[in-house]
């Protein structure tokens, strides 16, 4: 009989149990073979210890360990067993949140997404979860080639203005309405009258908001995006994989 255990990262050392052999070992891929039989009443128990490298996490992180049992029949028959034990361990330490001011501007969001009309590239923000000395905001296309932070003052993006195509956002205090002139090329800050005046020409309709812990799923014409405790991910389609894009404490 053969005992088949294999583990992935954030796991370091493996220990595994049974009524009649005992394994520890830090080789992932151990394999023990040992002689005897099963009673049809007797019932196998098996214990896995893991050792966890990681610590701290926004949420709770999903662990998957596949197991192999192969073992040979009186009928000299070779069979194998294959099954997977899936748990979502809690952290053991999570990272602080950003609470939501109670006077913060009502269209100010802790974390999320806005794609642009053409769907060719996005902002992503995650005030909620990054020190006020790191840039919460970012600027990137589609498929991820490249981030470029926006300025470290910038706590979520609004949208640009339909005609003057100035970008609009709200300051990481959560307070102020700002927004970068073209002339100057830099941030200013305005009113919340002047913002009124010009919120009905924001280009925002492609907005999403990831503020909430469990999974979010947001569609973009055919591109897919989904919002958790652990970070954004994308698929193009519904038969892709989920590429993980951030991790919102980053």
């Amino acid at each position: 009989m053969k005992d088949l255990c294999s583990f992935g990262n954030p796991f370091k050392t493996i220990a595994t149990k049974s009524k009649l052999l005992t394994i520890s070992s830090a080789d992932l891929n151990a394999v023990a073979d040992f002689p005897g039989y099963f009673d049809t009443n007797v019932v196998v128990i098996s214990s896995i210890k893991l050792f966890l490298n990681k610590r701290k996490c926004l949420g709770g992180f999903p662990i998957e360990i596949p197991m192999k049992l192969s073992y040979q029949n009186k009928m000299n028959e070779i069979k194998v067993v294959t099954m997977a034990y899936q748990k979502s361990l809690p952290c053991l330490e999570n990272f602080s949140k950003i609470s939501k001011d109670k006077n913060a501007l009502r269209e100010y969001y802790g974390r999320g997404i806005l794609v642009n009309a053409d769907n060719s590239y996005l902002y992503i923000c995650m005030n909620q979860n990054v020190q006020s000395t790191k840039p919460a905001c970012y600027f990137s296309n589609i498929p991820g080639d490249f981030m470029i932070d926006l300025d470290v003052r910038v706590g979520c993006v609004l949208g640009h203005h339909l005609i003057t195509k100035e970008l609009y956002a709200i300051h990481r205090n959560q307070k102020l309405y700002l927004y970068f002139n073209t002339v100057y090329k830099k941030w200013l800050g305005l009113t919340n009258q002047q913002f009124e005046k010009i919120s009905t020409n924001l280009d925002n309709k492609a907005m999403k908001n990831f503020e909430m812990d469990e999974d979010q799923f947001y569609t973009f014409d055919a591109n897919e995006w989904m919002g958790n405790a652990e970070g954004l991910f994308y698929r193009n389609n519904s038969l892709s994989l989920w590429k993980q894009r951030v991790k919102w404490n980053h």
